[in-house]
């Protein structure tokens, strides 16, 4: 985001407690630090848990992934259209800053 301060985004961060050293009170609130970041802490897995079951159909927790959607997107039951989603979230970025491109928004790895 660094690269591209004025690209019309928003991205929503929300973090769960899926490993030992995913504590709240580990968690390093200046990884995203942009002002179109905003985050959420889901002690409980909510959020993991809807979108597996409802955005990639299956039982179980979404969790280091990232799920794009345009601008135009609809989110009354479903988000949709889904763009691009990938997981886990460093290994697929590529996809994701290609996906960026071809919505007009200019990224860089």
């Amino acid at each position: 985001m660094d690269a591209n301060p004025n690209a019309e985004i928003n991205v929503y961060a929300i973090w769960l407690p899926m490993l030992f050293s995913d504590g709240r009170n580990r968690w390093d609130p200046d990884l995203l630090d942009d002002a179109r970041v905003q985050h959420f802490w889901d002690q409980e897995r909510i959020s993991g848990t809807w979108f597996a079951e409802n955005v990639l159909g299956f039982s179980s927790i979404a969790w280091d992934i990232y799920f794009l959607y345009p601008e135009d997107a609809s989110w009354l039951n479903t988000p949709s259209p889904l763009v691009v989603s990938g997981s886990p979230v460093i290994s697929k970025k590529g996809d994701l800053f290609e996906a960026l491109q071809s919505m007009g928004i200019d990224s860089d790895l």
